[in-house]
């Protein structure tokens, strides 16, 4: 069932509505809590209808429920895990999951300020977009799922330290343009980012570079 979470995180207006960047051309469903459970290891029950699909058996890594299903595992947030899911047409998104308890207000006040920050802020090409957010609760945990923009080309980290891959001259300037184009669109509409780094800047399929996870961010025209 979806909760009703705690105060201060219903202050940030959470949406069930999905918020799809055009140029993406992806329509992100608002999940129901019950295709978000493939992220906390619930079976697949969709093809046997004898089979409770509120069922918490764990089964493999991967788990089909209705629309969605998790891909890979892309790393961890500031509050939580990052995953690629596919839905049925073959769209993509990244799902953040960040599980938090009522008493954690310091913890609810962050996730609370993240999206926030993700819901006002207008949507441009060097920022990774946001979709939806949804509130649920599987075996007495409390979680929040940020659906946000799929960039397939991975971290900068990913791209040039793991995979040892230089970046030519030209292509480290684009780069460049591309995060200070971000960063300017994040100081004209009163952000601070705080935590900008090579893991968090992700490149999309045609290598645009783009600015994510705003665990740390603050909305400096709110927070004065």
């Amino acid at each position: 069932t979806i909760l009703a979470v705690d105060a201060k995180l219903q202050q940030t207006s959470i949406s069930y509505q999905p918020e799809v960047e055009a140029t993406c051309q992806r329509n992100a469903p608002s999940p129901s809590p019950l295709e978000l459970n493939i992220l906390f290891g619930v079976q697949d029950t969709a093809q046997d209808s004898s089979t409770d699909p509120r069922s918490s058996t764990t089964t493999t890594n991967v788990h089909n429920v209705h629309n969605w299903k998790v891909k890979e595992k892309l790393g961890i947030g500031t509050f939580g895990s990052v995953y690629c899911v596919e839905d049925q047409q073959g769209r993509l998104a990244a799902v953040k999951v960040s599980e938090f308890t009522p008493k954690n207000h310091s913890m609810i006040r962050a996730i609370g300020r993240e999206i926030k920050t993700l819901k006002q802020l207008p949507k441009h090409p060097n920022v990774v977009s946001f979709y939806n957010v949804v509130a649920s609760k599987k075996d007495g945990k409390n979680f929040v799922t940020i659906f946000l923009e799929y960039c397939s080309g991975g971290s900068l980290r990913q791209k040039y330290i793991e995979s040892k891959c230089p970046f030519s001259l030209a292509e480290t300037r684009q780069i460049c343009r591309y995060v200070v184009r971000g960063l300017q669109h994040l100081h004209s509409h009163g952000v601070a980012h705080r935590d900008l780094k090579c893991d968090n800047v992700v490149l999309d399929s045609e290598g645009v570079a783009k600015i994510t996870d705003f665990g740390t961010a603050v909305y400096l025209s709110l927070d004065k």
